[in-house]
């Protein structure tokens, strides 16, 4: 047997080791972080002891390394701009402030359920399922299906929008998808977030709901600060990027700093002491170290050939048996975290095209939403939502594959009319 054989096999043992390990530490709700950047960083060990090209080995590193902090860094400073407007309660004010004080329980969830759409276009679709559970909680009464509505709606508009969702980002960034074809994805996404609705509650009663609309969730003058510097961010990345190619992650650094100046400004004001500093100790720092930790280990699997496998198997298949593969990515999405398995396809390079690409982002986004357990949404939902279980989201999988089928097919059709 040759040595880079011996090789692929210790990688690819590294490999399922820290998929497996990342499996079981998600489903036990602990730090899935720790084994799968254990695996990362050994694989990458591996190859120096074992390469007899040390500035080649270091070379490959560099290039990998380099992509993964662009990633990081944008990642960082997307969720530290969210923290600052979480830490002045913008979103809740916001969703507040359009709600009306008397509603029926069908038309709630469905409002609720838009917010949470369109804020994991803002935000991610963690945060946009934590706006929404501590309200939807206090005045719902069916508390399973408004989580299965919201959960779906989370995942779905986060697919258009490589602002917040690391694996629209990561097929951006690796030119997979233009910024104006991934927005393309958004009315299939917006199509079967209602469709999931309406089937949910088609048969529901006319529950009147009473909405409080306490004085310290107004929206205050200087909180219009904060709106427009977040939405200038939103811009400024399609804009500044399509118009002067700059990079996101510069866009996303730039804004954030302003976001920081304001937020200095305000509070010498008011006295609060709050900084960037204190932004950054709030920092889901797992989440990030864990997203290390994954293109780490997928690109040691990628130098050692091991996806090469995957991407001559793919070539060898028809244009419909290509599309079929695709489309059976959001099974997968549903078991297995979408950033390893995005992360995967990246790297092996598939001979697909860029539809196909687009609508493997829609796969792998929406297909989380089949089991809560398929996605950060999902399992925040099972962890903040009383009485709600992993069982639920079996009683409604129906529901919730049409309505994906009704999403893909919508993308499919104006991505086919687009594109060719």
């Amino acid at each position: 047997m040759e040595a880079s054989q011996f090789l692929q096999i210790a990688i690819w043992i590294i490999f399922l080791w820290g998929f497996i390990g990342m499996f079981l530490e998600e489903k036990l709700h602990r730090d899935k972080a720790k084994p799968i950047l254990f695996a990362g960083t050994l694989g990458w060990l591996v190859l120096y002891f074992w390469s007899s090209d040390y500035h080649h080995t270091t070379l490959l590193f560099e290039k990998h390394f380099f992509e993964i902090a662009q990633l990081f860094f944008f990642l960082m400073a997307a969720m530290s701009m969210v923290l600052m407007m979480e830490e002045k309660a913008i979103f809740e004010k916001l969703m507040i402030k359009f709600l009306p004080k008397r509603v029926n329980e069908k038309y709630l969830v469905l409002y609720l359920t838009l917010f949470t759409f369109a804020a994991s276009g803002f935000t991610d679709n963690l945060t946009a399922t934590l706006i929404v559970i501590t309200m939807a909680a206090m005045l719902l009464k069916d508390k399973v299906r408004a989580a299965i509505s919201r959960v779906f709606a989370a995942n779905a508009w986060g697919v258009a929008m490589i602002t917040w969702d690391p694996t629209t980002l990561m097929i951006f960034h690796a030119q997979k998808a233009t910024l104006t074809d991934l927005l393309r994805l958004y009315p299939g996404a917006l199509v079967a977030t209602l469709f999931l609705w309406r089937i949910l509650y088609r048969n529901w009663d006319n529950h009147q709901v009473t909405i409080p609309h306490p004085k310290e969730h107004l929206l205050k003058p200087h909180d219009r600060g904060y709106i427009i510097i977040f939405l200038g961010t939103i811009a400024g990345i399609f804009l500044w990027h399509l118009f002067f190619h700059i990079p996101p992650v510069i866009i996303f650094l730039f804004w954030m700093s302003i976001m920081q100046l304001y937020v200095r400004g305000i509070g010498k004001r008011k006295k609060d002491k709050k900084n960037l500093r204190h932004i950054l100790e709030k920092l889901e720092w797992n989440a990030l170290l864990f997203f290390v930790g994954v293109l780490l280990l997928v690109g040691a699997v990628k130098e050692v050939g091991l996806l090469d496998y995957l991407a001559q198997s793919v070539q060898y298949l028809n244009e419909w048996q290509k599309h079929l593969f695709v489309i059976l990515a959001w099974a997968f999405s549903a078991v297995i975290d979408n950033i390893p398995l995005t992360a995967t396809f990246i790297s092996a390079d598939l001979p697909i095209k860029e539809i196909d690409w687009l609508l493997l982002t829609y796969a792998v986004g929406v297909g989380g939403s089949l089991l809560f357990v398929g996605s950060a949404a999902g399992v925040i939902a099972l962890s903040k939502v009383p009485g709600l279980k992993i069982s639920d989201s079996f009683k409604y999988i129906h529901a919730i594959f049409w309505a994906y089928v009704v999403g893909y097919l919508i993308s499919l059709g104006i991505l086919s009319v687009v594109l060719h």
